[in-house]
């Protein structure tokens, strides 16, 4: 990640408010996107939407794995990862947020600046 990408974690925090697990999904989505920015370096490509997030978890070629595993968001719901040419990273990486449910306002979506939610609902800001 470039410089600034080190400011993310302060700014998840500032930006989600202090909802416990809206803050520990934005911590989590920052480390994915640590990973998932690393697998592109080495493979000189993101992971396709079948491969998903799980391929960050195998050891290829002889290197480390990158995670130990990808858990799922702080509601017990699994990451939606796809890819995205409009996002200045190339793939979207979402939490379904408390509701659970992808697609509408509570999500928390990164797309490269930081996690965001689209209003401050149920504690996510």
């Amino acid at each position: 990640m470039t410089r600034k990408s080190f400011l993310l974690i302060p700014m998840a925090v500032l930006l989600l408010g202090h909802s416990d697990k809206c803050t520990g999904t934005a911590f989590y989505m920052v480390s994915v996107s640590q990973a998932l920015e690393t697998y592109q370096r080495r493979h000189d490509r993101l992971p396709t939407e079948q491969e998903s997030l799980e391929v960050l978890t195998s050891s290829t070629s002889g290197r480390p794995r990158l995670m130990p595993n990808v858990r799922a968001d702080s509601w017990d719901t699994r990451f939606i990862y796809r890819l995205d040419l409009t996002s200045p990273v190339g793939y979207e990486l979402r939490s379904a947020g408390p509701d659970r449910i992808a697609g509408n306002q509570d999500d928390l979506v990164f797309r490269g600046e930081r996690p965001i939610c689209s209003t401050p609902i149920f504690g996510c800001q």
